[in-house]
């Protein structure tokens, strides 16, 4: 004879029972914990992100500053002195003929630099001025006054020259220091 093993209904165990709406809460909380531990990991991530890419633009705006340096310094040095060397009789030509516009006095006069005094004068012979050109070697080279009996108007190209370098030199100028990476 054979026994067989019996599936009757035991006792069960006495561990408690839990309730649908305990285990919600539970699942709940724990996806709470995961949701604030990948949001952290997130921000942080997207905060050390954003101060890379700072970095980066920083460090790609002084390589750009630092490469556009040597052009605005020939710009300073060559273009701005060989444009101010033509502008001069030019400037002074301008000058003359708004006065002419006006009734050319007649005790007019020019003081400049004595190396200016030829230019200027080929372009007072051209327009046919009758005006006084005097050299003074107290003037600077693109300097120059120009007077009647009641008036003087001076003016300084040089001056204007200087002010663009400052300006051009001061946009290259860095509050906090070249940057260099090795």
């Amino acid at each position: 004879m054979m026994l067989l093993e019996s599936f009757d209904e035991g006792p069960l165990p006495n561990e408690p029972v839990r309730t649908y709406e305990q285990g919600l809460a539970d699942g709940h909380a724990a996806a709470t914990r995961e949701f604030e531990s990948v949001q952290g990991r997130l921000t942080d991530e997207t905060v050390q992100t954003l101060k890379d890419l700072e970095f980066t633009f920083a460090e790609a705006q002084a390589d750009l500053q630092h490469a556009l340096k040597p052009l605005f310094a020939d710009v300073c040095s060559r273009i701005l002195p060989e444009l101010i060397d033509q502008a001069l009789p030019l400037h002074i030509a301008e000058i003359l003929s708004t006065a002419a516009s006006e009734l050319l006095p007649r005790n007019l006069s020019i003081t400049l630099h004595p190396d200016q005094v030829d230019s200027v004068s080929h372009i007072l012979h051209a327009m046919d001025a009758k005006v006084e050109v005097t050299a003074d070697h107290a003037f600077g080279r693109y300097a120059a006054a120009v007077s009647t009996k009641n008036t003087e108007r001076y003016f300084d190209l040089e001056a204007v020259s200087e002010q663009i370098a400052d300006l051009l030199a001061n946009c290259f100028h860095s509050s906090q220091g070249d940057i260099h990476h090795g």
